[in-house]
Parts: structure tokens; sequence; C-alpha cells
């Protein structure tokens, strides 16, 4: 058995086959279970919250600014000093305590960040928080702690007081190599960064297929596959779809019993928006249609049944294979009605709130975009699967520039 964990800040974890293991004993499976709650929670009650994190960054950097304005202006009047020293204690107060209002708001100015620079700077914030915590002051030997902030079962944050030391104050992948010490089946780590309530990028994808592609063209696949992000959503269900999608592919998907062989055009008034059929995506399955026809060697697909039905266009396949994965994996988040429940709240939302209709605007284009992006992925893994996906997702789409253009011009229409 091998265990692969995804996470979506993200990192991945995979796990190889014990050698000459034919299966994995109950007491193993015990152990990883405990392993996978221990590591992402069984609910929320002690999420532990890197809003401290953040606002740790921020003040350093303010600090640094500081420092670099002091030599830039000698002032030598103390009424002067006391004043720019009360302004700035002003900014970090109020900094402060926007910090802590949004806790559980997700960090939106990392966009573009790859896995081995938040490993680093996990590392600096793992030596800075023993700092902190005073650990290398202690003298005799007691217990250092620092407050970290807890999301409860309500959704509201509790701080407390957690003890430190060196030998438990890890980074993500120093938990993993320790991990690797003590479990019967061996565990690999990946860390694929994707920025929260969006499309992942194309180098994302050509990641996860490099990852899963050969696990899910294997004919005797032992590998479980754990996915996970801030929250467990968003990101969390966008991998498992990903992955669905790859791995339905590489088994020769058969279309859905009374699937519908056509949907309507961008123009038709009899459009369901809750199936995910707004303009900009009824658009994107013709050009999808034209560009699967246009491949070499992609075989029509065959529906379950032996009954007889009328050739189905190419574009409706893409979007249906992507449909069936999200339903699979919408236990938690279902990624076509999150539109639809973004669209809704423009209507409701106060516009005097820390959410007013511009926010959640956005959110839905956001959305519709993540969604156009899986659907270009399912026709990828359609016309690449019986090629073993060996041209990079990254370098297919660049050969269908296209695609971009459709992207850029989604509406929620």
């Amino acid at each position: 058995m091998r265990v692969l964990s995804l996470l979506f800040l993200l990192p991945l974890v995979l796990a190889t086959p014990l050698p000459e293991q034919d299966e994995t004993s109950e007491a193993d499976i015990a152990y990883l279970t405990g392993v996978v709650e221990s590591l992402f929670g069984n609910g929320r009650e002690a999420r532990e919250m890197d809003g401290e994190d953040d606002e740790a960054d921020l003040e350093n950097t303010l600090v640094e600014e500081e420092k670099s304005m002091s030599n830039l202006v000698q002032e030598t009047n103390p009424a002067e000093i006391e004043r720019f020293n009360a302004y700035m204690d002003a900014i970090y107060r109020r900094m402060n305590a926007a910090l802590r209002s949004e806790l559980n708001e997700n960090i939106d100015y990392l966009g573009g960040i790859e896995g081995h620079e938040l490993a680093a700077m996990e590392m600096k914030l793992r030596d800075e928080c023993l700092e902190a915590a005073g650990i290398y002051d202690t003298a005799d030997g007691a217990p250092s702690t620092m407050n970290v902030y807890y999301q409860l079962k309500d959704g509201s944050n509790e701080e407390r007081p957690v003890a430190l030391t060196p030998e438990t104050t890890l980074s993500v992948a120093e938990t993993y190599a320790h991990l690797n010490t003590q479990s019967p089946v061996p565990i690999k780590y990946y860390r694929l960064p994707i920025a929260d309530e969006s499309a992942p990028g194309a180098h994302i994808l050509t990641d996860l297929v490099d990852i899963l592609g050969p696990i899910a063209l294997s004919d005797t696949p032992t590998s479980a596959v754990v996915f996970n992000c801030q929250m467990g959503r968003g990101r969390t269900t966008t991998g498992m779809v990903c992955a669905t999608i790859l791995h339905k592919a590489a088994k020769g998907w058969a279309l859905p019993d009374g699937s519908p062989t056509a949907l309507p055009s961008a123009d038709d008034d009899g459009r369901d928006l809750a199936k995910g059929e707004f303009k900009g995506i009824m658009r994107l399955l013709v050009l999808l249609g034209e560009i699967v026809k246009k491949a070499p060697a992609v075989p029509l697909l065959k529906r379950r049944s032996s009954v007889r039905a009328k050739p189905i266009d190419r574009g409706v396949e893409c979007k249906l294979l992507a449909d069936e994965s999200i339903v699979d994996c919408g236990e938690v988040q279902n990624l076509t009605s999150a539109i639809l429940q973004c669209v809704d709240s423009i209507a409701t939302a106060d516009p005097n709130s820390n959410r007013p209709p511009a926010f959640w605007q956005r959110r839905a284009i956001n959305y519709l975009e993540r969604y156009a992006f899986i659907i270009i992925f399912a026709a990828y893994c359609l016309i690449e699967a019986d090629n073993e996906f060996r041209t990079p997702f990254s370098a297919w789409l660049r050969c269908h520039w296209s695609l971009r253009r459709t992207l850029a011009g989604l509406t929620l229409d």
C-alpha cells in the first residue's frame, strides 16, 4: 500500500509500498488513520491558525522600514521623536487589530510563490518562534511557551499557550520526515502552492500529472491519496477533482447513460446556470470540441450501456467528465454550485460590510474561471491519456492560446 497526501497551500504526501508486502494490516491502517487525523484534524476544534505568523512578518517589515527611515532622517528634537514614535505605535496597533479580526481570511498576497520558497519561510518561522518563546534563554530547562490561535467549532478563535522545544517545533517537511521514521508505510511529501478561491496554475496541474499520472496509468495501483489545504474545502476539492479526472481518463472513462449529446449554445436563453451553462463556458466547449476532433488518435467514447445513441459533441464530453468528477468530490464543496452561491450573495450582501457585493463579484468570477480551467484539464486528459500524458499540461495549453483568451472574457451570464 502507498499513501498520497496532497496539501494545497499545498503539500502532497506520497507513500510508496513496503517491499514484499501484499496487504496492509489492520494495525497499520489504524496507525495511518491516526496520522491523517492528527495532521489535518478531526473537525476544526484545534486547528492552529497562521494569523500570528502574518502579523510577525508585517511587523518585521515595518521595523525594517523604520530603520531605513531613521538612517535618512536625523531628528534630534525630543518632541518630534516622541511624536513620530507615537505615530508608529498607532500604526502597529491598528495593524495588529486588523490582523486579529481577519485570522480566518486567506493570505492573498503570495500569488506565484513556489513550494521551496514556502519551505524556506517555514524554516525561518520555526526559528523565530523558538526565539520568541525564549527557548534559548531558559537555563533551568523549564518549558518555553508562546501563544497561538486555535479556531473553534463555532468559527471563533481562541489564544492558547503552547509549549515549544527544538525537538517538537518542526516545519511541515520536517514533520513528514519524522513520520517516516515511525510509519509502517513510507510517505512522500509534495507541496503545490495554489491561491485560494482561484484556478490552479498550469504549472501546478503539470506537476500533479507528473506525480499522479503513473499511478493512474498503473494496472495495479496501490496508492491512497490525501489532499488538504488551510480549510480542507476549496483547494482540497479542486485537487481531488483534477486527480479524479486524471484517473477516470487513464482508465478509459465511459459516458454516463442518458447523458446529453449536445448542450445549449452560448446565445440560447434555455441555458441552466445551475449546471454551469454560462455563456463563456458554452463558447469554451465549442473551442474544446474542435481541439479534441483535431487531436490524433482520440477514440470516440463509449456509453456505459450497450444502448446506441447519437454521436456526442466532443466539447460536451469534456464538460461531462468534469461535472461527474465534481459531483464525486462534492462532499464539502460542489465547485459548480459554488459559482451561483456567490452570484446570489452579490444581490444580498451589505455594501458596508467587509464582504460587499464587489467581493462576491470577484469571487464568483474566480470560481467560474476555476470551473472553466477544470473543463480544459478534462479535455487535456481525454486527449493525452492514450499518450500516457507525455505532453506536459503547460506545454499543451501553450499550443492552444485561444483558450486563454476565452478565460479572460468570462462573465456571469
